[in-house]
Protein backbone atom coordinates (compact mmCIF):
# COMPACT_ATOMS: atom_id res chain seq x y z
CA UNK A 1 0.00 0.00 0.00
CA UNK A 2 2.86 2.18 0.57
CA UNK A 3 3.66 1.25 -2.26
CA UNK A 4 0.76 2.31 -4.18
CA UNK A 5 0.80 5.33 -2.63
CA UNK A 6 4.03 6.24 -3.55
CA UNK A 7 3.53 5.70 -6.74
CA UNK A 8 0.37 7.99 -7.01
CA UNK A 9 2.37 10.25 -5.64
CA UNK A 10 4.84 10.58 -7.88
CA UNK A 11 2.56 9.97 -10.54
CA UNK A 12 0.26 13.22 -9.28
CA UNK A 13 3.92 15.30 -8.93
CA UNK A 14 5.00 14.33 -12.81
CA UNK A 15 0.96 15.65 -13.69
CA UNK A 16 1.24 18.42 -11.68
CA UNK A 17 4.92 19.49 -13.30
CA UNK A 18 2.93 18.68 -16.57
CA UNK A 19 0.36 21.08 -15.95
CA UNK A 20 2.06 23.87 -14.13
CA UNK A 21 4.17 23.69 -17.38
CA UNK A 22 1.50 24.15 -19.86
CA UNK A 23 0.40 27.11 -17.70
CA UNK A 24 3.74 28.47 -18.23
CA UNK A 25 3.43 28.12 -21.81
CA UNK A 26 -0.18 29.06 -21.91
CA UNK A 27 0.68 32.57 -19.87
CA UNK A 28 3.29 32.81 -23.11
CA UNK A 29 1.23 32.33 -25.94
CA UNK A 30 -1.34 34.79 -24.04
CA UNK A 31 1.45 36.97 -23.97
CA UNK A 32 1.84 37.00 -27.52
CA UNK A 33 -1.57 36.66 -28.56
CA UNK A 34 -1.48 40.00 -26.77
CA UNK A 35 1.51 41.66 -28.61
CA UNK A 36 0.13 40.66 -31.80
CA UNK A 37 -3.16 42.25 -31.34
CA UNK A 38 -1.03 45.33 -30.53
CA UNK A 39 1.07 44.52 -33.60
CA UNK A 40 -1.94 44.59 -35.86
CA UNK A 41 -3.98 47.56 -34.50
CA UNK A 42 -0.97 49.80 -34.82
CA UNK A 43 -1.02 48.12 -38.06
CA UNK A 44 -4.17 48.87 -39.19
CA UNK A 45 -3.78 52.75 -37.56
CA UNK A 46 -0.84 52.88 -40.32
CA UNK A 47 -2.83 51.98 -43.11
CA UNK A 48 -5.71 54.03 -42.29
CA UNK A 49 -3.15 57.24 -42.03
CA UNK A 50 -1.54 55.49 -45.80
CA UNK A 51 -5.20 55.40 -47.30
CA UNK A 52 -5.64 59.13 -46.24
CA UNK A 53 -2.52 60.62 -47.32
CA UNK A 54 -3.52 58.44 -50.61
CA UNK A 55 -6.71 59.69 -51.07
CA UNK A 56 -5.65 63.81 -50.18
CA UNK A 57 -2.51 62.27 -52.97
CA UNK A 58 -5.45 61.77 -55.97
CA UNK A 59 -7.69 64.52 -54.58
CA UNK A 60 -4.45 67.00 -55.24
CA UNK A 61 -3.84 65.08 -58.74
CA UNK A 62 -7.27 65.37 -60.37
CA UNK A 63 -7.21 69.28 -58.64
CA UNK A 64 -4.06 69.38 -60.40
CA UNK A 65 -4.89 68.34 -64.10
CA UNK A 66 -7.91 70.82 -63.60
CA UNK A 67 -5.72 73.59 -63.49
CA UNK A 68 -3.17 72.49 -66.35
CA UNK A 69 -6.65 72.23 -68.39
CA UNK A 70 -7.28 75.91 -67.65
CA UNK A 71 -3.42 76.67 -68.04
CA UNK A 72 -3.74 75.28 -71.17
CA UNK A 73 -6.76 77.21 -72.25
CA UNK A 74 -5.74 80.29 -71.14
CA UNK A 75 -2.22 79.97 -73.09
CA UNK A 76 -4.37 79.55 -76.37
CA UNK A 77 -6.34 82.72 -75.47
CA UNK A 78 -3.09 84.34 -74.78
CA UNK A 79 -1.49 83.18 -77.70
CA UNK A 80 -4.50 84.73 -80.02
CA UNK A 81 -4.50 87.89 -78.18
CA UNK A 82 -0.54 87.89 -78.97
CA UNK A 83 -0.87 87.44 -82.65
CA UNK A 84 -3.67 90.04 -82.68
CA UNK A 85 -2.11 92.57 -80.92
CA UNK A 86 1.39 92.08 -83.18
CA UNK A 87 -0.83 92.27 -86.24
CA UNK A 88 -2.53 95.37 -85.12
CA UNK A 89 0.99 97.16 -84.19
CA UNK A 90 2.58 95.62 -87.71
CA UNK A 91 -0.48 97.28 -89.29
CA UNK A 92 -0.03 100.46 -87.20
CA UNK A 93 3.70 100.58 -87.96
CA UNK A 94 3.16 100.38 -91.98
CA UNK A 95 0.82 103.28 -92.03
CA UNK A 96 2.89 105.28 -90.18
CA UNK A 97 5.69 104.35 -92.50
CA UNK A 98 3.43 105.22 -95.78
CA UNK A 99 2.00 108.62 -94.49
CA UNK A 100 5.06 109.93 -92.84
CA UNK A 101 7.91 111.32 -95.26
Amino acid sequence: LARENAELLEQLKSELDGARQVEVKMAEISGLMSLFATRVAEQQEEMEAIYGAAMDAHDSLRRGGAHLGKAQQRGLAARKYYVAFMTVMTLLLLFLHLIAP
